[in-house]
């Protein structure tokens, strides 16, 4: 689901909510804040997008104020711009997707907005929305300019459950925006942050020595002894950055190579850095 961030609350997606195996919900105009909740709460009851949306609704005494995308975890779309949202407002529901907005340049961004998302389907997630997001503001986007962007997912899959990554007060948000969802990517990579570190690590450290004393150690063990030793040594900073990261992928993102014997990751490492080619660009 792609929005355009038009908000009362610098800084805040207001009432917006999203959550892995229910949907997501996205707020902007004057929406109150919690009303995503409200939505989700029914998307997690298992109501569809068009009836979570309607039955929230209900009541809303402001609700002409307010604009809403929802989109549920069987894909279906729903959306709703109030009467009392600035011009130029709309929405567009498409497969799997909502794009919405006030005081935009007219109703190609929405609409283009939709579109990329659509004909994109072979690229990861992340990649997608941010490709519609900048496909949109290509088409005119807001007509004030913009300051912010966000992209934000739940997956049960991603380290702590998901990603999100916001930029404010910025001349060029979708280029910063890409640029962060870069660093994050790297910073979630484990294969490519276990080859840097080994890269760092072996002209510190004697990997015969290491397999003997740590061997029999789980990945997690050895990889906070060595994290130990090396402070101690007076390592260099990058060195004890990379196993600083090395330990928190093996909390968050790898778990199941936590528990490995390290016996076993020493020789794949070493094996695997003889075509190692360098560290991933976060740029």
């Amino acid at each position: 689901m792609a929005s355009f961030d038009v908000l009362f609350w610098p800084g805040a997606v207001a009432g917006s909510a999203v959550q892995a195996g229910a949907g997501a919900v996205t707020c902007q105009a004057q929406t109150r804040p919690g009303f995503g909740e409200k939505v989700l709460e029914r998307l997690k009851a298992g109501r569809p997008a068009a009836e979570a949306l309607d039955g929230a609704l209900e009541g809303e005494a402001t609700r002409e104020h307010f604009q809403v995308c929802v989109v549920d975890t069987e894909g279906q779309a729903a959306a709703f711009t109030g009467n009392n949202t600035m011009e130029w407002r709309g929405h567009l529901t498409g497969q799997h997707c909502a794009a919405a907005g006030n005081i935009l340049a007219g109703e190609a961004v929405v609409t283009t907005t939709v579109s990329a998302f659509e004909t994109q389907d072979g690229l990861e997630l992340a990649e997608r929305l941010l490709t519609a997001l900048e496909a949109g503001y290509a088409a005119g986007g807001d007509r004030r300019g913009s300051r912010m962007a966000t992209l934000w997912l739940a997956r049960e899959d991603l380290p702590l459950g998901g990603l999100s990554v916001r930029v404010q007060e910025h001349a060029e948000p979708l280029v910063e925006l890409r640029r962060l969802l870069g660093v994050a990517k790297r910073e979630m990579d484990f294969t490519a942050t276990a080859f840097e570190a080994g890269r760092v690590l072996l002209p510190l450290v004697d990997p015969e020595d290491i397999l003997q004393r740590m061997g029999d150690l789980t990945t997690m063990e050895a990889v906070d002894q060595l994290r130990r030793e090396l402070a101690q040594a007076l390592a260099p900073t990058e060195a004890l950055q990379l196993l600083e990261r090395v330990a928190w992928q093996l909390r968050e993102v790898r778990p199941d190579m936590a528990a490995v014997p390290f016996r076993l990751v020493v020789p794949a490492l070493q094996v695997g850095l003889d075509t190692y080619t360098g560290p991933p660009r976060g740029d």
